[in-house]
């Protein structure tokens, strides 16, 4: 599965996969897999209009933001992130390791990734629970139990355990989109203590 990534230099995309991401992360010795990286990124991105990552490294990681490479792939992955979901043409996909990588793990991470979207989400400090519409709520909610996710090979068949994941995939895909389009209407809503005149 590929991602495109925008930079903030070139119009050009450029493909980068869930091993690149990961061997980036290895390199800067930060403990995230590029699921949990791209899904917190992507829930920050929901969450506010700025892409700015200063408030996700501080609930990612324990020490200072990162700095090289790794700082400027997060920040053109949030780029690019904001721009497919702008679009609302249904483009943007988690960033999970690649179809033929076993179901087990391709499920682990996807529930991580759920995981580091709320985390995402949370960080942004913008987005007030009681605030939420039903179906965001609802989506959340889900996305919460999707990050408790686990696999039993021994009581899945192959196939169903295929058309499961890739029911659940859909549904985090539409779900990320679903969000950010409310919570984007939400604030582009004007305040109704502010008088304009």
């Amino acid at each position: 599965m590929f991602f495109s990534i925008l930079t903030r230099d070139s119009a050009n995309l450029n493909d980068i996969t869930y091993d690149e991401l990961r061997e980036v992360l290895e390199q800067a010795g930060v403990e995230l897999t590029a699921g949990e990286l791209h899904g917190a990124i992507s829930g920050l991105v929901c969450a506010t209009p700025a892409n700015d990552l200063g408030p996700l490294w501080s609930v990612l990681l324990s020490g200072p933001p990162p700095e090289g490479a790794l700082a400027g792939l997060a920040d053109s992955v949030a780029v690019q992130t904001a721009h497919l979901l702008e679009e609302r043409q249904m483009g943007f996909q988690p960033l999970l390791p690649e179809d033929d990588a076993a179901i087990n793990e391709r499920t682990q991470e996807l529930a991580r990734w759920c995981q580091s979207f709320l985390a995402g989400l949370g960080a942004a400090g913008t987005v007030n629970k009681d605030a939420m519409g039903e179906q965001v709520g609802e989506i959340v909610l889900d996305f919460s139990r999707i990050s408790q996710a686990g696999f039993d090979e021994a009581d899945e068949d192959p196939e169903e355990a295929e058309n499961a994941f890739a029911e659940i995939l859909e549904y985090v895909r539409v779900g990320v989109q679903l969000i950010y389009e409310e919570l984007a209407a939400n604030m582009d809503a004007p305040d109704p203590d502010i008088t304009v005149h």
